[in-house]
């Protein structure tokens, strides 16, 4: 299994692009409050989807893995949580592969989970407030 490294791999990758909230707001056709409520369920629900990756993880249940990672990788994208989406993709590559030693990826996820959460929390505010 290669080495995989959160911070070194592709550091220009923008840990969160509060333009991709805008352009999800305009979408929506301004409806803040749906805005607010999907990243609010997103940050409630990611600890929990990535408890569940590792679990599937840990039973080499690479089709369950692929599926969550999928699911996380989809909604990081349309908040623009790059670095979480595209870390996402990379463990779903992986399990796709049918290769369940996937056990770094997964540390490499949630560090990134970790790490976005507390500035989605921050913008979910602004938007609320703004």
């Amino acid at each position: 299994m290669p080495r995989v490294s959160h911070y070194t791999e592709h550091p220009d990758v923008i840990l969160v692009d509060e333009t991709a909230l805008a352009a999800l707001l305009d979408e929506l056709y301004g409806s803040q409050g749906t805005i607010i409520r999907f990243v609010a369920d997103f940050v409630h629900d990611l600890p929990e989807r990535c408890k569940q990756i590792r679990h599937a993880c840990e039973r080499h249940d690479c089709e369950r893995v692929a599926e969550l990672a999928l699911s996380i990788r989809t909604s990081s994208q349309m908040i623009g949580a790059h670095r979480l989406a595209r870390d996402a993709a990379m463990l779903q590559a992986t399990a796709n592969a049918d290769d369940c030693d996937c056990e770094p990826y997964v540390r490499v996820l949630e560090a990134t989970a970790a790490e976005t959460m507390p500035h989605l929390i921050s913008i979910g505010y602004r938007v609320r407030t703004a």
